[in-house]
């Protein structure tokens, strides 16, 4: 999710992402082995930066900053996708999240992102196609990583009473 996170939020190329992601995961983790392409305090040291890993959860969203390879530039791009005040497991709860997140959890696709935003905000009952899509929105649990995406899907795939629930949540 840190990578989709970059790439799409910051519109930062992937692979650049991927390595920014796996430094904040190497800055956060208590080890010093370093992800394939991540980085832990020799690394710091090498590159000159007055910072190390801190080994533990951030404290403040500016803490991003002392990562390896951020700058303010990207930190304002992502400034408005993160917070450090999460609850729970960290999971994003796509009912409630701001249009740029939905946009982070669609891959980038703006148009599903805009019509599952305006799918769960009104009660109309043909609310994806009149959204321009070509059929309805699912949040779907990736069960490798744990990610909650946004996917077209086929209507025969949902549940009879998956319809109600999101009736409820849009009202």
């Amino acid at each position: 999710m840190l990578t989709e996170l970059i790439a799409v939020g910051a519109d930062v190329e992937r692979n650049r992402a991927s390595s920014l992601a796996q430094r904040i995961i190497d800055f956060r983790d208590a080890d010093e082995n370093p992800q394939p392409a991540g980085a832990e305090d020799p690394a710091y040291a090498a590159a000159g930066s007055p910072f190390r890993t801190r080994g533990g959860p951030l404290e403040a969203t500016e803490d991003l900053l002392q990562v390896l390879g951020f700058d303010f530039d990207l930190f304002e791009r992502l400034r408005p996708l993160v917070t450090v005040h999460g609850r729970g497991d960290g999971r994003v709860d796509p009912v409630a999240a701001p249009l740029s997140v939905l946009r982070v959890l669609a891959g980038g696709n703006e148009q599903m992102a805009s019509a599952y935003a305006a799918a769960v905000s009104v009660d109309v009952p043909d609310r994806y196609s009149s959204a321009g899509l070509d059929g309805p929105l699912a949040m779907v649990e990736n069960p490798i990583d744990g990610r909650i995406l946004l996917r077209l899907v086929d209507p025969t795939e949902i549940a009879a009473d998956a319809a109600p629930v999101l009736d409820k949540r849009a009202k």
